[in-house]
């Protein structure tokens, strides 16, 4: 039987079978669309996973830094030559390279071929590209940590006492400056009233008048020459056995030519408070005579044991620290004493009765005058070597006397030498040996501060670790580097189906820094 043709059928069914291979295509298009827009999306994911990476790559690496270095000093600091002793930095880079490797795929080692990695990244290279050392700039990065653990432990209140210790410092460098022009004039008119004398004595054989002079009074000033002549070490440390350390200087950082980093640390730290602070830290950290370092059993190589004073006065020897910083707390110390004995009435009274005792004879007003200020200025001298002798046998010593602090009379300076040798008294107030050694520091400059202060770092870490070979021109606190990354496709590999066309290979470069803070 033959069906009659039926357009209408026909038609209906031709156009049923174009819309389907429409949409048929229509949704290919879209998928590719799709997975396109899907894989743009995971390659900026995949960048972000390989910053990230390299940051925790970054950190890994100086999560080995020296821990005895932060255990002694709070520093961070990473040897590059991880104990070997020879600058090298092609073994950090070795590491850093070691930590992309793992970051890449940091669950791939737990979860094996079932872990689905989405972003598909591949180290291809890594390069450090810039680095600072502890030691750069004359020791920029370890002011840079001082300061900044100290911001971090120090009281608040703490900071205005530190102002008020350099005030008083440069107070007291005044008074010494003061003391030195007074001394200095003083010299020179007893010398001129002495040629005066010397003519007045001739003029009168002359004429053959006997000038009377007195008998039974001893000139103090005499046994005050007598000591200076012996020297301030000697007149208050006396026969005390003293540290025999000494460290030649080749061993010194400060003494050598030492590595220079690539890169420069941003300041964060500095002005007058941040100085202070430094200065405070240095003070902390390392001992002085009256605490001593503390030697430890079976270690090697050379330590300072009055390192406070080696900041001080940059000696290689304890001996030679001690002798600067005796010299340099009387010359701070006579500066006051002789403001006050020439602002005490009682003190000038005595001062130019016995003047005129030993020169009225002569009857030169100036040759009097002048010996009383003699008299004034070895008074202030003897009294200041007293207070030293206090401060090194641990006494206290106020800034400024008055009648009650004051320990020497004028008719002990005739047994001066006797008087030293009489154990150093404690007055019950004042500062002690370790808060003048605090005015001392105020008045060094922080650069010199800086190289002295990782010359005993580099020491006391040989010394205590028995590591020969540590420098502190070793140890990095910043790092630049880069890192290339392969990026395989993924989503892109159902696009390839559609469209025929191949996926390549996607590239990115990160950057990274860090810096011990």
């Amino acid at each position: 039987m033959i069906t009659p043709y039926n357009p209408r059928r026909w038609n209906d069914s031709n156009t049923a079978g174009v819309i389907t291979v429409f949409f048929t295509l229509l949704i290919t298009v879209f998928l590719a669309l799709f997975f396109a827009l899907a894989e743009s999306v995971r390659i900026q994911g995949a960048r972000a996973q390989a910053a990230n990476a390299m940051d925790m790559a970054n950190y890994s690496l100086f999560s080995e830094f020296e821990k005895q270095l932060l255990t002694d000093y709070e520093l961070f600091g990473l040897d590059c030559t991880y104990g070997e002793g020879n600058f090298s930095m092609s073994r950090v880079q070795e590491h850093l390279k070691t930590y992309l490797g793992w970051n890449e795929t940091p669950a791939r080692s737990l979860a094996g071929d079932l872990f689905f990695d989405p972003w598909r990244i591949r180290l291809q290279s890594s390069k450090i590209t810039g680095y600072a050392l502890l030691s750069d700039s004359g020791g920029y990065g370890f002011y840079q940590q001082a300061v900044a653990f100290m911001k971090e432990t120090a009281v608040t209140n703490a900071v205005g006492e530190l102002q008020d210790h350099y005030a008083e410092a440069l107070k007291a460098e005044k008074q010494e400056e003061a003391y030195r022009e007074a001394k200095a004039a003083s010299d020179a008119a007893v010398e001129a009233a002495e040629g005066s004398a010397k003519e007045v004595i001739k003029d009168a054989k002359k004429n053959g008048i006997r000038l009377k002079r007195p008998k039974g009074i001893v000139n103090p000033l005499r046994e005050i020459a007598r000591v200076i002549r012996q020297g301030a070490f000697r007149s208050v440390l006396g026969d005390r056995e003293l540290s025999s350390a000494s460290v030649p200087g080749f061993l010194l950082a400060s003494h050598r030519l030492l590595h220079i980093g690539t890169m420069r640390l941003p300041g964060e730290h500095g002005g007058l408070t941040d100085d202070l602070l430094f200065r405070e830290y240095l003070l902390d950290h390392f001992p002085n005579y009256l605490e001593e370092a503390q030697e430890v059993e079976g270690a090697s190589g050379n330590m300072l044991q009055y390192q406070t004073e080696y900041l001080v006065a940059g000696k290689t020897s304890d001996v030679k620290n001690m002798k600067s910083v005796v010299s340099k707390l009387v010359w701070l110390r006579v500066g006051a004493n002789y403001l006050y004995c020439v602002g005490d009435f009682q003190m000038n009274s005595e001062a130019e009765g016995l003047a005129l005792v030993l020169m009225g004879w002569t009857g030169i007003a100036q040759l009097v005058e002048a010996l009383k200020q003699g008299l004034l200025i070895g008074w202030a001298y003897a009294e200041s070597l007293l207070d030293v002798r206090a401060l090194v046998s641990g006494g206290r010593v106020p800034l400024v006397k008055n009648e009650h602090t004051w320990q020497c009379s004028l008719d002990q300076l005739k047994n001066l030498s006797l008087l030293l040798k009489e154990p150093g008294k404690d007055r019950g107030e004042g500062l002690r040996y370790k808060d003048y050694l605090r005015l001392l520091l105020n008045l060094q400059g922080t650069g010199q501060l800086e190289r002295r202060g990782k010359d005993l770092i580099e020491l006391n870490l040989r010394r205590r670790c028995g590591f020969d070979r540590f420098r502190i021109d070793h140890c990095i606190v910043a790092v630049r580097d880069t890192a290339k990354w392969g990026m395989e496709p993924v989503f892109f590999r159902v696009t390839q189906a559609f469209s025929g066309v191949m996926g390549q290979l996607w590239e990115t470069d990160t950057q990274a820094a860090f810096a011990y803070r």
